[in-house]
């Protein structure tokens, strides 16, 4: 069974927020764990928000890590919603 890394995600998934995100993020390409993103507290997102998260999902996915959500907020699946990510991200 693999080892399970939590990421918890901030109350804004904008572009003032990837850099950080995006480092926290490449730490776990290099490390064959399964992901849960906690996504309860997110109250604003954007676009390149959305995208660097697909991004880095299908990333994983495609090495065969999974990557899962806990408790997505309703403003994080509206926002996928909207710009047509729903699916891609898991949250259909």
């Amino acid at each position: 069974m693999n080892e399970i890394a939590h990421i918890y995600l901030e109350n804004a998934l904008t572009i003032k927020q990837l850099e950080q995100l995006h480092e926290k993020l490449l730490k776990l390409i290099h490390d064959p764990v399964d992901v849960v993103l906690q996504s309860a507290s997110i109250e604003k997102v954007d676009t390149a928000g959305i995208q660097c998260i697909y991004a880095f999902k299908r990333d994983l996915e495609q090495m065969g890590i999974a990557v899962t959500w806990d408790n997505p907020s309703a403003t994080l699946i509206d926002a996928a919603r909207q710009l047509g990510f729903s699916e891609l991200l898991g949250l259909a």
